[in-house]
């Protein structure tokens, strides 16, 4: 007889996994993002806030006050309106409009000021990560970094991409396997995520005038950012995941 194949744990985790950290749910996630955004003066936050509300009754019917906004249902229409460009020229940048790059720098910040550091995440978090084995599978709707930090606490290696690969055809026969690690899939990304995509094509329009400073930038001209690659391997050239990179310091 064979040897018995091993058997990976699939694990799906979502808000209430982080809620023992401290972590706030949906809905006081949005009571705070909202308040600090009315606190800002951003009149921008306060249209597109009232644009929505106006498309919700006059579209469903529907008579909302600011309390009663879905949180994500408002930051789907914030992202349907910038990628078909309903704003035209008013389009603020290629990362978002003025509301969304707020939103997502308040949701960002307030879980940042809300997750425990590594030695105050408390035995549940910790014998959660010790539980899981290399090749295990965990898909994870959050953006907090509670999981990445227990994983780190206990020293169990991880990733988070699918495949590791040897070379870049990518055929089964081509995957990485050499390396024990937990699969961590974070399906709507993470706080402590940056993409490079902007900054490089700031780059490359003062190299086009002969400019060879780099241009200032928080994250990827800082002499205090810790980066590190999403991504680890051959990969084609036009992986999106390329340009993205974890600040190991986002505190």
């Amino acid at each position: 007889m064979g040897a018995t194949p091993k058997r990976f744990a699939i694990f799906i985790l979502g808000a209430g996994f982080s809620r023992p950290a401290g972590l706030p749910t949906g809905i006081e996630l949005w009571q705070e993002v909202r308040r600090r955004a009315v606190r800002s003066g951003s009149a921008a936050f306060a249209t597109d806030l009232d644009r929505y509300i106006e498309f919700r009754r006059r579209c469903d019917g529907v008579q909302l006050d600011s309390d009663a906004v879905d949180f994500e249902e408002f930051l789907g229409f914030l992202d349907t309106e910038f990628y078909l460009e309903l704003q035209g020229s008013d389009t603020w940048s290629d990362e978002g409009n003025p509301t969304q790059l707020l939103v997502k720098r308040l949701i960002a910040k307030i879980l940042i000021e809300r997750t425990p550091a590594p030695t105050r995440l408390g035995d549940l978090y910790l014998e959660f990560a010790r539980s899981l084995q290399p090749g295990d599978l965990v898909l994870t709707f959050n953006y907090d970094v509670v999981l990445e930090r227990a994983l780190e606490a206990v020293g169990k290696p991880f990733r988070l991409f699918a495949q590791r690969w040897s070379k870049i055809h990518y055929s089964f026969d081509d995957v990485d396997s050499s390396r024990a690690e937990v699969i961590v899939l974070k399906m709507h990304g993470s706080v402590d995520w940056f993409h490079r995509g902007q900054y490089r094509q700031r780059c490359e329009a003062l190299a086009a005038f002969g400019l060879s400073r780099a241009p200032s930038d928080a994250v990827f001209n800082s002499e205090r950012a810790c980066l590190q690659p999403i991504l680890d391997g051959p990969r084609h050239s036009d992986d999106p995941l390329l340009e993205m990179f974890r600040l190991r310091n986002a505190d």
